[in-house]
């Protein structure tokens, strides 16, 4: 089990984890996935329904944050969801 350690919240994360990382020596680039760190939560699918009930297809997407955590023993910034950011910051009781 890896454990996570919140280390600092960042607000300007949310506009920086839509981009596209370029891993290095690749010709193209990487996308994130949208898939949480800690707990896995991941997008799923459902309708839009509007006022005359026709249903069309949309995603919903887990609201993730890029955050500085400490993974066994090393600063690593990973993309965790706000109930996990908010479990993280409550410690443990």
């Amino acid at each position: 089990m890896v454990s996570y350690r919140l280390l600092a919240h960042s607000r300007r994360a949310a506009s920086a984890s839509r981009l596209a990382v370029g891993a290095p020596g690749a010709g193209r680039p990487r996308v994130l996935s949208n898939r949480c760190a800690v707990c896995g939560k991941e997008p799923v699918s459902g309708h839009t329904v509007s006022h005359s009930n026709i249903k069309n297809k949309r995603r919903f997407l887990p609201n993730l944050h890029a955050t500085r955590v400490q993974v066994d023993g090393r600063t690593r910034k990973v993309r965790i969801c706000t109930r996990c950011l908010r479990t993280s910051r409550k410690g443990t009781a």
